[in-house]
């Protein structure tokens, strides 16, 4: 059975993340990805992480606490969650790639959950692609 992305998060939440269109990508098409797809997403994602941090923690939540409108929580909140699944997820994917030993791998998870921290991880992984570039 295929499912797409979007039609996974539907049916484990409840409500369609993206009501207009369907994700292209399935689970299965996800996990078979080649390690430089996977590289330039886990990238990008480390930067979403960094979005979705500043759309909760300095939008959603100072209008809860400090306005009383909680209505941005849920849906910066799932983003946010969203992000940072994907991020450990791909943290798994892109280990060997990136050589990190057990202190490292642990570091850059740590990183997840620190808020704003994904940055370090995004600057080291594009040393790394730096690096490589110039060792050609």
């Amino acid at each position: 059975m295929l499912m797409t992305v979007s039609a996974f998060f539907n049916s484990f939440i409840g409500f369609p993340i993206c009501r207009f269109t369907q994700s292209p990508l399935s689970l299965t098409e996800i996990l078979k990805m080649n390690q430089e797809k996977l590289n330039k997403i886990f990238d990008i994602v480390c930067i979403l992480e960094i979005i979705g941090c500043v759309l909760l923690f300095l939008i959603a939540m100072p209008m809860k606490y400090g306005f009383g409108d909680d209505s941005l929580i849920r849906p910066f909140g799932m983003l946010h969650g969203l992000f940072f699944m994907a991020f450990v997820y791909l943290a798994f994917k892109v280990r060997d790639y990136y050589k990190w030993n057990t202190k490292e791998f642990l570091t850059v998870i740590l990183f997840a959950i620190i808020p704003f921290f994904t940055w370090f991880v995004h600057r080291k992984i594009n040393n790394f692609e730096a690096q490589k570039l110039n060792e050609e």
